[in-house]
């Protein structure tokens, strides 16, 4: 056990230093795109924040520079032509607004389950009218296993109203945002620009004390973008991760190992094992091995419920989530062996102190 511990830290470290060398030798989105935190919840236009977000990054990297030569395919005979390009100012290519999925999951999960029926009946209604598709393969779902064309097509109303008042309603009708985007560069060079001004903000530059005009109260902050290790769930990528929430999910695993050891282990073992060291032996057979059933059956609900605590934790990345997952984990191993070392001692340290093992019979 001590050994596959140690090779689990071995196993983690070579995982990062993989993730870096995939990303040094890979483009990827992440490679194109900030994190920006600190936007007003109901800004929800992406024009207008592109735009000002654009102007923020030219104001702080002022100036046009150089970019790469245009490809263009030529055909074999030609082979690639290069153009030149004209130097420009920072480019942002877009934003992608973080909603705040979790406010509004319950609408937003029905709408998506009513049209992943509808492409299921869809794509059996293909199926079945194509006569390459042996007979064993045809789908028997029809329309009528939802409600009916009907039925459907009202559906395909209510879902398209909800979804136009999610977007072009009013500001009650609206999605809130969690004050998190993306933002998305043309080029890679000015992701870095940018990035090495956000660094030197201190030292007195536009990006210092940055603000958007509609929320003056809270600072804007950049984050670099990590594409490896993934997510573990997409909803929890805008999500803030607080340390109360960390705390929590702490709080309750303790409370679950602590209850299952003073409220299950410990009685068992007071009632059923104890005495037998006050008798002058040790108990074996059918005793030890339900106690054993216990712990081992104990332990596996306890881990279940480190993985699925870990998990709505809300991390942005896995390596995070295990290593929450691994601690708590080390902590229940520990824990055990220091109750079967404790319970050991005791039997065998009775034995050799209390020369009349029947005196509190």
């Amino acid at each position: 056990w001590l050994i596959l511990f140690c090779v689990l830290f071995v196993f983690a470290k070579q995982q990062k230093v993989r993730a870096a060398v995939f990303n040094s030798q890979n483009a990827t989105m992440a490679d194109y795109a900030l994190r920006v935190t600190g936007l007003p919840k109901d800004l929800v236009d992406e024009a207008d924040l592109r735009e000002w977000l654009e102007g923020v990054f030219r104001k702080a990297c002022p100036g046009k520079f150089s970019r790469p030569p245009e490809v263009e395919d030529g055909g074999k005979l030609t082979g690639d032509v290069l153009k030149d390009r004209n130097d420009t100012p920072i480019e942002v290519f877009g934003v992608s607004i973080c909603y705040d999925y979790l406010r509004d999951w319950g609408p937003v999960d029905d709408i998506l389950m009513n049209m992943n029926m509808r492409l299921e009946v869809e794509d059996a209604k293909e199926a079945n009218a194509s006569p390459v598709v042996p007979e064993k393969y045809r789908r028997h779902l029809t329309a009528k296993h939802i409600g009916g064309e009907e039925y459907i097509q009202e559906q395909v109303k209510k879902d398209r109203e909800q979804v136009r008042k999610w977007f072009e309603g009013s500001a009650d009708e609206r999605l809130k945002t969690n004050g998190e985007a993306f933002c998305v560069f043309n080029w890679h060079d000015d992701l870095e620009r940018v990035l090495e001004v956000w660094e030197g903000r201190e030292t007195d530059n536009t990006l210092k004390g940055l603000t958007h005009p509609k929320n003056p109260d809270e600072l804007i902050q950049l984050h670099v973008v990590y594409s490896e290790p993934p997510s573990v769930n997409w909803q929890f990528l805008g999500t803030p991760l607080t340390v109360k929430a960390v705390v929590k999910g702490f709080a309750w695993i303790a409370c679950l190992i602590l209850f299952i050891l003073l409220g299950i282990l410990f009685p068992y073992w007071r009632g059923i094992l104890k005495p037998y060291g006050r008798l002058g032996s040790v108990a074996t057979g059918t005793k030890t091995a339900i106690m054993g059933q216990l712990i081992g059956g104990l332990n596996t609900i306890v881990q279940i419920q480190i993985w699925m605590t870990s998990f709505n934790v809300g991390f942005h990345r896995r390596e995070n989530m295990d290593r929450m997952i691994l601690a708590c984990n080390v902590i229940l191993q520990f824990l055990n062996i220091g109750f079967s070392i404790l319970v050991t001692f005791w039997q065998a340290y009775n034995l050799e102190t209390d020369p009349h093992p029947m005196r509190d019979f």
